[in-house]
């Protein structure tokens, strides 16, 4: 077994990367909910796409906004968890973690 080793500090860092692609997300929901909509006086070829757009603008603005919501849940959650490698004794968390697979680590490049 490869000792895991969890970084309090590298957490956090990665929970607010989560928290400003939460924001983004929001940014972008909140553009689409302000300039996606397409008027119903549309006229000409443009207005023939009125409805099929409205759909997509609105099914966009509901995976933007679960996209932030999870993102936001996700960084709150890994707070709690740098907190807790932060604050619990290392023996017995390198004992636990030595009983996990070993799990290749990505690069992770930041915003």
């Amino acid at each position: 077994m490869t000792h895991l080793y969890a970084d309090p500090d590298e957490i956090r860092r990665f929970a607010e990367a989560i928290g400003v692609a939460s924001g983004h997300a929001a940014v972008a929901r909140d553009y689409v909910v302000r300039y996606g909509d397409m008027p119903d006086d549309a006229v000409g070829l443009i207005s023939a796409a009125r409805g099929d757009h409205n759909r997509f603008a609105s099914a966009l603005i509901s995976i933007l906004g679960n996209l932030h919501n999870m993102l936001r849940a996700s960084r709150s959650e890994l707070l709690k968890v740098a907190e807790y490698y932060a604050t619990v004794d290392a023996e017995a968390a390198a004992a636990i973690d030595a009983t996990y697979p070993e799990t290749p680590r990505p690069q992770v490049r930041p915003w």
